[in-house]
């Protein structure tokens, strides 16, 4: 499918999202303030940018969506989530939308993005992939989209060995999307406390491994380890997990959306901890190895692109009896774990200094696709 209309130097591209878009009970439309932030960045550039995404079926906006689409100038369009005909429609009307755009660029995997890219690619219109995580099949409809992509981005060089494995072409790398930069970077020695506090940060539910970090540490109390201490940042489904409680050595405080506030949390914490089953490469570990915190981490989807056993983080296993044994081993040895948080710093230091920014590899990728000198 050929763009109907002749591509002028400001091209017109739609960022098709894999989560959705919140509704406030004031009726903003509210989506993670990242992903909301490279939409502004994008337009900074001279992009003409519209974002699309599944409708919230609730009304009232999650913790996490807090960039308002509509005050930022950002146009949109939801997909409805609710009710056969509707959603069909709805998507009927996005796909016949498409024609009017230069160019698509996708947040995979995601059924929206997969129904988009598939569209895209037997109509030959072009589009580009944001990867951001492995749990995507290597056949089928992802793996099309990931052969006849323009170009892909992704957050971790083992995501980067992946896709090029299987066909992609042009994969870059990005500087992570967060809050902190190279200004941020504190270096700070490991040294024991009295008391020791972990610390995680991210949504609190099953996939991210919660559970077994909350019975972790339930363990370690139950072996007199009670100077060991968890410390949750976040919101779902565990926040009212009965053993959280200032007696059992965990304790939440909730979302956390300032950066000053989430900073001091990394400041107060010994070290950082993230036990997730499946992962792209989470901008939390990155925002601890900016604060020079020693990381204890499964190594699992792109993690290993960056982290490695012994080098600059500490390997979970995946129970929580492997995982209090781990910790109970490494915390006793506090020249080691000064010697990870050095790694942090300089870990954090090298991504943040060798990637490019998520909108500058976008537009370059556009621009060249789309024929247009910059």
């Amino acid at each position: 499918m050929e763009s109907p209309r002749n591509i002028q130097s400001k091209p017109n591209i739609i960022v098709v999202g894999n989560g959705a878009i919140g509704r406030s009970d004031s009726g903003q439309r509210l989506i993670n303030k990242h992903t909301g932030q490279f939409l502004l960045d994008l337009k900074s550039r001279g992009l003409k940018v519209t974002f699309a995404d599944w409708r919230s079926a609730e009304s009232t906006a999650k913790p996490l969506l807090n960039f308002d689409l509509g005050d930022h100038g950002i146009e949109y369009i939801e997909v409805r989530t609710r009710g056969l005909p509707q959603r069909l429609f709805a998507l009927v009307r996005l796909l016949l939308r498409l024609r009017s755009y230069d160019f698509i660029y996708i947040f995979f995997p995601g059924r929206l993005g997969q129904i988009v890219g598939l569209l895209s690619a037997v109509l030959q219109h072009k589009f580009g992939l944001y990867v951001r995580g492995e749990q995507f099949s290597r056949t089928g409809v992802d793996g099309l989209l990931v052969r006849r992509a323009a170009f892909s981005t992704t957050v971790s060089p083992a995501l980067e060995e992946i896709l090029t494995a299987n066909g992609a072409q042009a994969v870059s790398v990005i500087r992570p999307m967060i809050d902190f930069s190279l200004d941020d970077l504190s270096r700070k020695p490991y040294a024991a406390r009295e008391k020791i506090r972990f610390l995680y940060v991210g949504r609190l539910e099953e996939r991210k491994g919660v559970n077994e970090l909350i019975a972790a540490f339930t363990l370690l109390r139950n072996r007199g380890l009670d100077f060991i201490e968890l410390r949750l940042v976040g919101s779902g489904p565990l926040q009212s997990h009965s053993a959280i409680g200032t007696d059992t050595g965990v304790t939440c405080v909730g979302q956390i959306d300032e950066t000053d506030q989430l900073s001091r949390e990394y400041r107060d914490a010994d070290a950082f901890i993230f036990a997730s089953r499946d992962e792209g490469f989470p901008r939390v570990v990155i925002e601890a190895m900016i604060h020079s915190l020693p990381v204890f981490a499964r190594l699992v989807g792109g993690m290993s692109g960056y982290l490695t056993d012994g080098l600059n983080c500490v390997g979970l296993p995946a129970s929580p009896t492997g995982i209090a044994d781990c910790i109970d081993e490494w915390i006793q040895k506090e020249d080691v774990l000064n010697q990870l948080s050095n790694a942090s710093f300089e870990t954090a230091r090298s991504i943040l200094s060798s990637k490019q920014k998520h909108d500058e590899l976008v537009f370059d990728g556009v621009n060249t696709t789309l024929g247009i000198s910059k």
